[in-house]
């Protein structure tokens, strides 16, 4: 996704979340798909679902430069806070809690 029609869509979902529908249109299927490969015994529909209810309970983003990979960082840390067991000790969007290990 265009990152400036997915920064744009984060600063409309702050009056109205049903501009979130392109973005969840766009990464669901994807996020369902990354979380299978790379946790294969976290429930991906899980992640994929508690990723877009963080995201709409959120608001005041700073501009998101490469979101793929920020969306899949967020959603690597909510399947591993659902593995360990602690998934609400685990911020969702602070960047410090971000490991980004490949580049896409």
């Amino acid at each position: 996704m265009d990152v400036v029609k997915f920064n744009l869509i984060l600063k409309m979902c702050e009056c109205d979340n049903k501009a979130l529908e392109p973005i969840y249109d766009f990464y669901f299927t994807r996020i369902k798909l990354h979380i299978k490969n790379k946790y294969p015994d976290a429930c991906a529909d899980d992640v994929a679902q508690e990723f877009f209810l963080r995201l709409i309970k959120s608001h005041g983003f700073k501009y998101i430069n490469n979101p793929t990979a920020w969306v899949y960082a967020c959603c690597d840390n909510i399947a591993k806070s659902m593995l360990v067991g602690n998934a609400e000790k685990v911020p969702l969007f602070a960047p410090e809690n971000f490991e980004l290990t490949q580049k896409y």
